[in-house]
């Protein structure tokens, strides 16, 4: 090693303050006739702020045949022009991570042009690597957000330090915009910045950095996911799973397990009148044909049952009077979710009991159902739903809290005995239990399948008070 340095860790004097700086962001892009590289991006601040490149050494790239390039635009573009360029020399040759790597300190940048886009390209032995673009607000967005600092305490020593150093980069840069003569036509307050943790962007990238309330494409959502929104800086989380987001802000996205897609909802051969997906709801919950006093919320992304204020709670909602009633199987098919939550007692209990009925949610007059079972430790933590068939209470399957999970069932009559019949239970479209029904199940006719409901016990029978969510939900009888 030429040179007594770190690529992970340079001098930064900035308000009389000595802080480390993190190198970040490593990928490799390789295509036809194109110079493959290692490209990481940096910066340096001492007296003043430069870009800062690192290209990985290898026995094509060295100090003597390597130049890098950085232009104002795309250099396809008509008008470019380079904002800096040079070799590589031996004093800036370090190691990093066992890797030696050229490091190119570059153009400076003034405090009010971090918002400002560079297009970096290496060039060795006449052969030309991919364009990268890169802003010093892109790296102060990445160490925050994407590796984040934005979440660190006081407790955390150094890396608050170094939080607070780029946080006061941005708002210094926004202010340097508004009060110095500039250049620039840009803020750094006028970008958006979004990560993307465990999946990507439509375009396969986990970050952007946009104009603010530029829209952009998340990539295709797995089965049995949706997204979860964090927003900073007011640290409010919404979950979605929408694949177009305005970006207004800085956001990170993570996908949360187990919010389905069901076989039949997701069937485009099905009318809307056998789906319901709550996302266009009125405040007059007109779908609600009976309630006891549970409080249930119609939000625009599922429905959301808890507890009420008496002892008897629940709530039934039609389904569009059900959709079809000419068929030989009746499907139940909704995506569930039970908050997790902590109990005043210990043991297996039941908390609530779901199923489909005609008028009523009591769980007395579903003819097809389940009985919701929990277990809590010691500590009265709840960790783990048992669904059992809810007339013997045969175990059926367990799920966790805190996990969406598609149900469904199916029940097929036997033919001439209105009070029996086969059901089988999917979690996830996979078959888990396959089951006939005893005596006691009533007659299923046109009228017994209007609604869908819950009955909750609560937590002065149960030992918990949670919220139960549904979404998605399907109810017809099918061929």
């Amino acid at each position: 090693m030429k040179k007594s340095m770190k690529i992970f860790s340079i001098l930064l004097v900035s308000l009389i303050t000595l802080i480390s700086v993190v190198c970040v962001t490593a990928f490799a892009t390789e295509a036809e006739e194109t110079l493959d590289i290692t490209l990481k991006k940096n910066i340096a601040v001492t007296d003043k702020i430069q870009a800062m490149y690192a290209v990985k050494a290898d026995e094509n790239i060295t100090v003597d045949n390597t130049t890098l390039t950085v232009y104002d635009k795309d250099p396809s573009a008509e008008g470019a022009a380079i904002v800096w360029e040079g070799k590589g020399v031996s004093e800036n040759l370090v190691q990093f991570g066992g890797d030696e790597y050229i490091v190119f300190y570059t153009n400076r940048v003034a405090l009010y042009g971090m918002a400002e886009f560079f297009y970096v390209q290496v060039e060795s032995n006449g052969v030309k690597s991919t364009v990268e673009t890169y802003s010093v607000a892109e790296y102060l967005f990445d160490r925050l957000y994407k590796d984040g600092f934005v979440n660190k305490t006081e407790d955390d020593g150094k890396d608050y330090s170094r939080k607070m150093f780029y946080e006061d980069l941005v708002r210094t840069g926004k202010s340097s915009f508004d009060v110095l003569t500039h250049t620039v036509e840009k803020s750094i307050a006028d970008l958006a910045y979004v990560y993307v943790d465990g999946a990507t962007l439509a375009d396969g990238s986990v970050t952007a950095v946009v104009d603010k309330n530029s829209t952009i494409t998340l990539g295709t959502l797995p089965f049995g996911k949706s997204w979860l929104i964090t927003n900073y800086p007011s640290g409010e989380v919404t979950e979605t799973k929408e694949s177009a987001l305005v970006l207004d802000g800085y956001k990170v996205i993570t996908l949360v397990s187990n919010l389905g897609n069901g076989k039949y909802f997701s069937d485009a051969s099905f009318g809307a009148s056998a789906k319901y997906d709550y996302n266009n709801i009125t405040p007059t919950k007109e779908n609600v044909i009976h309630s006891s006093t549970a409080d249930y919320v119609l939000n625009p992304t599922y429905l959301e049952v808890k507890e009420g204020v008496l002892a008897a709670k629940g709530a039934a909602f039609g389904l569009n009077n059900g959709g079809s009633k000419n068929g030989t199987t009746y499907v139940f098919e909704t995506d569930f979710f039970m908050e997790g939550t902590t109990s005043t007692k210990t043991g297996t209990q039941t908390a609530a009991w779901m199923g489909i009925s005609a008028t009523d949610r009591k769980k007395d007059t579903f003819f097809l159902g389940y009985s919701i079972n929990y277990t809590a430790d010691e500590d009265g933590f709840v960790n783990e739903i048992t669904l059992n068939e809810y007339k013997s209470g045969t175990a059926l399957t367990t799920i966790s809290t805190d996990q969406w999970y598609n149900l469904r069932f199916e029940y097929t009559p036997v033919e001439g005995d209105t009070y029996s019949g086969q059901v089988k239970l999917y979690v996830n479209d996979v078959e888990v239990k396959s089951y006939k029904t005893g005596n006691g199940y009533g007659a299923i006719s046109n009228e017994s399948f209007e609604c869908f409901g819950i009955d909750i016990r609560g937590e002065s029978s149960s030992g918990i008070s949670t919220t139960y969510k549904f979404d998605n939900t399907f109810m017809s009888a099918i061929d």
